[in-house]
């Protein structure tokens, strides 16, 4: 049955829009900053490249290191609410490593409300632009599937299942999620930079906490309220974010720089 089936072109659309959102949308933003804020490249190239390590660095610490322990797949098992703890702590410490040492080390005269911004637009940009490409291979899955455009093309039983038992409203929120998330991770790097602008370590770990608090109850809250619900609340979050960034402009105005974070 699932080898003659073919994916709704609704799900195929909504991927469309999720790829917009994740792949287009993050560089079309940063050029509308590039030349409405005059915001510097060289702060988003720094953001770019701090995900594209620390996730290279979290992918094997975590997934190959830390979740083939054999005292953390027993926890997993006996306690999952304090091995996803345990896992989106290690990733917000690691992430906010990065932004920090992104700032102090290749940016020590690049600490406006501007370059915040400009970080944080490469780091979460570039984490929605992975999730773009992950949008993309689906699309061309899927019309290799329904239309044989891409005869050559090898795919693997695990992803024609996902793509012809997945409800296609699922890749639509994919899509609004890394927007959110976009907003969120600008949201954190303002707050990482104004800590180090004011020599206030502790601004390093209400980033982490934010972080904690986002998304360690994210798969719970699916199961509570819905991912319909889940995403409405990542929205609202998002918005909040997006206003304090903008409130954040005056803030930095005022706030006075001191000597570099140690």
């Amino acid at each position: 049955m699932i080898d003659n089936a073919t994916v709704n072109n609704l799900t195929i659309f909504y991927m469309a829009i999720a790829f917009i959102i994740q792949f287009i949308l993050p560089i079309a933003v940063t050029i509308y900053l590039y030349r409405k804020e005059q915001i510097s490249m060289k702060p988003v190239v720094v953001g770019v490249l701090s995900f594209i390590i620390i996730h290279t660095v979290i992918r094997i610490v975590l997934e190959q290191g830390l979740q083939s322990t054999p005292w953390y797949k027993d926890l997993a098992k006996s306690n999952g609410l304090l091995a996803s703890l345990l896992i989106v702590f290690s990733v917000g410490i690691l992430e906010e490593i990065a932004r920090v040492k992104g700032f102090i080390v290749f940016l020590k005269n690049q600490w406006e409300w501007k370059d915040g911004i400009a970080l944080g637009l490469g780091f979460g940009g570039m984490e929605s632009i992975f999730a773009g490409l992950s949008s993309a291979n689906k699309i061309i899955s899927s019309l290799a599937i329904n239309y044989k455009v891409f005869t050559n093309i090898k795919i693997a039983a695990s992803m024609k299942k996902l793509l012809l038992s997945t409800a296609p409203s699922v890749f639509l929120i994919a899509g609004l999620e890394s927007l959110f998330i976009l907003s969120i991770q600008i949201g954190l790097t303002l707050l990482a930079l104004y800590g180090i602008r004011i020599d206030k370590h502790r601004y390093s770990i209400y980033a982490v906490v934010i972080h904690i608090l986002i998304h360690w109850p994210v798969p719970f809250l699916n199961k509570l309220i819905g991912v319909w619900g889940t995403e409405a609340l990542l929205a609202l979050i998002a918005a909040i974010a997006i206003v304090l960034s903008y409130k954040a402009k005056e803030w930095y105005a005022d706030a006075t720089t001191v000597h570099i974070f140690r």
